[in-house]
């Protein structure tokens, strides 16, 4: 059995290529819950000092936007019908 990092590393994997069994998804997606997250952050601090307020604003949505379209890509339990299950979940924690 794999440990720790690795452990994510192939649960992830395991995410991006799979639909079932869903009881091992679920619990996947459990263990994966930290590094999927990281996935979806935005990093403000690496911004041109020089844009606006706004403009900040904006470039921070447009990327988080571009992110969360790709993690839905990635991971292809999130396209199945219960895969709203997933992001409920996410919701609560």
């Amino acid at each position: 059995m794999v440990t720790g990092f690795l452990a994510v590393i192939e649960d992830l994997d395991f995410l991006k290529k799979n639909v079932e069994p869903w009881e091992e998804v679920e619990t996947k997606w459990r263990n994966t819950f930290d590094a999927r997250r990281r996935l979806i952050d935005v990093d403000q601090t690496r911004r041109p000092a020089k844009l606006s307020n706004s403009d900040l604003k904006s470039a921070i949505r447009a990327e988080k936007a571009e992110k969360i379209a790709a993690y839905f890509e990635d991971f292809k339990p999130l396209q199945q019908p219960c895969g709203f299950m997933l992001v409920s979940e996410l919701r609560h924690k």
